[in-house]
């Protein structure tokens, strides 16, 4: 059986609050990342979650350490249409926090 460690952060959005989950490997490398949306009214799609969490972790698989700042950043330039924090900017945001943890703990 397979263990993994994983970190987690939750951001208000919006619509809502939004949930990033990050698992490791057991040499601290980047396996998956689990998004999740919590909202009374589901304006925004959960699917739509589950694409960018897929898509997010197929992209971070393959990025060089050096590439991940930038598709961050191009994240927290995303707006909402609720004008307080995007989904893609509470992503960002999330990930740069576990980012750090990490580099804290080495």
């Amino acid at each position: 059986m397979r263990t993994y460690r994983s970190e987690t952060v939750k951001k208000k959005v919006g619509c809502g609050e939004l949930s990033v989950r990050v698992a490791f490997k057991g040499d601290e490398t980047f396996h998956f990342a689990l998004i999740s949306l919590d909202n009374q009214d589901n304006q925004c799609g959960c699917c739509w979650l589950e694409v960018m969490a897929n898509l997010f972790t197929a992209l971070i698989r393959r990025l060089k350490d050096e590439e991940i700042p930038q598709i961050l950043k191009n994240l927290k330039n995303q707006r909402c249409k609720y004008g307080i924090e995007s989904c893609p900017n509470a992503i960002a945001k999330a990930f740069e926090e576990i980012i750090l943890q990490i580099q804290e703990k080495v």
